[in-house]
């Protein structure tokens, strides 16, 4: 029958190893972390800039794209993130847009710039009288692309906008 004392020790011992354990496992977290926030600050701060540099430089200049027909350089002005809310969605639903608006005339772009705050208004206005079922009917797409067309060279005027484009149409 074995005494307190060998039941005392073989509980420290067994409270020891946990003990190491646990303090094993806290220390690979800590190591764990502060590898990731170094490497975090390392890519944030010398790759990245890096790398965004070297891409940039390979990038086509924009201003040298070609439209189909191979003639005269396109220019795009781009209308980002733009929130609409339905018609009769009672604003628990909206449509997040972005919009791109190919010039004729590449010497335009100033003129869409500085009427930026004029579109993002008729493309609310235009989009917004549509129903959460007329944006999400994909019959209906070429008919709103006409649309905004038409109010956006309400805007600019008739002879300013080549073409329209719709990268990003997302409902919710």
């Amino acid at each position: 029958m074995p005494d307190g004392t060998e039941l005392d020790v073989a509980v420290d011992d067994q409270e020891e190893q946990e003990g190491r354990e646990r303090g094993g496992r806290i220390t690979l977290l800590v190591i764990t972390l502060l590898g990731l926030g170094v490497g975090s600050a390392v890519g944030m701060k010398a790759l990245g800039p890096a790398l965004g540099t070297a891409q940039a430089a390979r990038a086509p200049d924009p201003s040298e794209q070609r439209d189909e027909g191979g003639g005269t350089p396109s220019a795009l002005h781009m209308i980002d993130n733009l929130v609409v809310n339905p018609a009769h969605s009672g604003g628990t639903r909206f449509l997040l847009t972005s919009i791109a608006v190919e010039v004729k005339d590449p010497g335009d772009l100033d003129l869409l710039v500085q009427r930026d705050v004029g579109l993002r208004d008729a493309l609310i206005v235009t989009l917004g009288a549509k129903t959460v079922d007329e944006l999400t009917d994909i019959g209906n797409r070429a008919e709103i692309a006409d649309e905004i067309f038409h109010a956006l060279a309400k805007v600019v005027g008739d002879d300013v906008i080549r073409r329209i484009y719709i990268p990003q149409f997302v409902i919710q």
